[in-house]
């Protein structure tokens, strides 16, 4: 699948940071079968994001994945660049503002903001291009979101690299029916605070089952982190893929009770 990644952010494009989340999607895509043909850097401009979204179209792209400008501040335009580039109207898309409801209750429970109300601000996060599927965002705020333009699938990812790659992950059933094969994907919320003791245990199960990738990624705050593990593989049947996810995983959950 001929695929393009732009990363949005002036920060990239200063230096000031490191633009990680073209490198990690480009891996992650190249191993799951899609062929990455260009990467580009943007700043946070309607224009530039416009004028790129429209290229890649041109270059008969059959998946565009955006990361950046998607959070509550006036700089994150990236949804309506991408509105004006598809010729799409925007609106408070129903699921989204339930996303983002939801997540700012949990922080207000948690303490860490102060009142869980849904500002204008809070609700930019909800306002999607039509006939936009938000994808929930377990790590941050702002849901990704996914659409399609003819045959050309899109997919907006949160520029946070933690955020990124949680919803990439969640999103590979939606990009990837036709790299061949079933990408299935399961998913398992442990107890697990240190991140780092979980890579022997992943190299284990990934040492016993070579066809299934399995990753964790933090979810809550402050000392309420939990890990949430997931694991995927692409097997030509779904029972197949399920089946081997689901003994990776109780293997996962079996060295986690005996080791940590």
């Amino acid at each position: 699948m001929k695929t393009f990644i732009i990363a949005v952010g002036d920060e990239l494009l200063s230096g000031r940071t490191l633009d990680y989340n073209s490198y990690w999607i480009s891996k992650r895509l190249t191993g799951l079968g899609f062929e990455v043909s260009g990467i580009s850097v943007v700043p946070d401009s309607l224009k530039e994001i416009e004028e790129i979204v429209l290229r890649y179209l041109e270059k008969e792209a059959q998946l565009i994945v955006i990361t950046g400008g998607l959070g509550p501040t006036p700089g994150d335009i990236t949804l309506e660049a991408l509105s004006k580039a598809l010729r799409r109207r925007m609106s408070v898309e129903p699921r989204a503002l339930e996303m983002v409801k939801d997540k700012y209750r949990q922080l207000f429970e948690a303490g860490h903001v102060s009142n869980p109300d849904i500002t204008e601000d809070r609700k930019k996060m909800a306002i999607l291009p039509a006939d936009s599927v938000p994808i929930f965002n377990a790590v941050g705020v702002a849901p990704g979101v996914f659409l399609t333009q003819g045959s050309t699938r899109i997919l907006v990812l949160p520029g946070v690299p933690s955020e990124m790659m949680y919803i990439l992950e969640m999103a590979i059933p939606l990009i990837s029916e036709k790299i061949g094969g079933v990408i299935r994907i399961a998913e398992l919320v442990v107890d697990v605070g240190d991140e780092s003791a979980l890579a022997p245990i992943f190299r284990e199960v990934m040492q016993k089952f070579p066809q299934v990738s399995v990753k964790s990624y933090p979810a809550g705050f402050g000392d309420q982190v939990r890990m949430r593990i997931i694991a995927s593989t692409k097997t030509n049947s779904v029972k197949d893929g399920d089946y081997i996810l689901s003994k990776a995983l109780e293997l996962v959950k079996s060295l986690i009770k005996n080791s940590i």
